[in-house]
């Protein structure tokens, strides 16, 4: 069956997937010569995406093979039609592209949950080096004293813990942080 084609970017990519939409701007159509160019852009990475004119609308793709090779994170996008020296901006937002699953691995653990797997290793064997010392976006954890590990590992206890709850919301699931109560006679 095929894919519906879809009218907006969709909040969330998968690299290596196709994602292709349509754009029909009433005062840019584009078989009056009006073309459409995305442009996707974080602090790390941007790429273009090109159309192509169908009747008034505009065809946005972007191949399984293009996608494959994007970075995984939160973008911001730009839509801008041109024609002849005129350019307008006619749609923005946000999108996360998730990584593209290959034969390479990834960690899909949140730097909390990290952080917390390495203090609990470091924990059940000091001994353990790789445990004693670890980078995670440019901090470095090395040999705390015993109370700032506990400290920093209710810390951490609680973010994970957040963290679960805010994906069980999400997944429509019940908050686990929420009791009910009932008083009766």
């Amino acid at each position: 069956m095929a894919d519906p084609m879809l009218t907006q970017i969709p909040q969330t990519i998968n690299a290596g997937d196709t994602v292709k939409w349509t754009k029909t701007f009433d005062a840019y159509p584009a078989d009056e010569g009006w073309s459409l160019n995305y442009r996707f852009i974080n602090s790390e990475n941007n790429f273009s995406v090109s159309t192509t004119a169908s009747g008034k609308s505009f065809v946005c793709l972007i191949a399984a093979v293009d996608s494959q090779d994007l970075k995984a994170g939160d973008y911001a996008f730009r839509g801008v039609v041109t024609k002849t020296g005129e350019s307008y901006t006619v749609d923005e937002g946000k999108v996360t592209i998730r990584p593209f699953f290959s034969s390479q691995t990834f960690d899909t653990r949140s730097p909390a949950k990290i952080a917390l797997d390495n203090i609990n290793a470091y924990l059940l064997n000091s001994k353990n080096l790789s445990a004693s010392q670890y980078t995670i976006a440019g901090r470095t954890l090395q040999r705390y004293s015993m109370s700032d590990l506990l400290r920093l590992k209710s810390r951490f206890e609680m973010e994970v813990s957040k963290e679960a709850a805010n994906e069980k919301t999400a997944a429509g699931l019940a908050d686990p942080r929420r009791v009910f109560v009932r008083f009766g006679k």
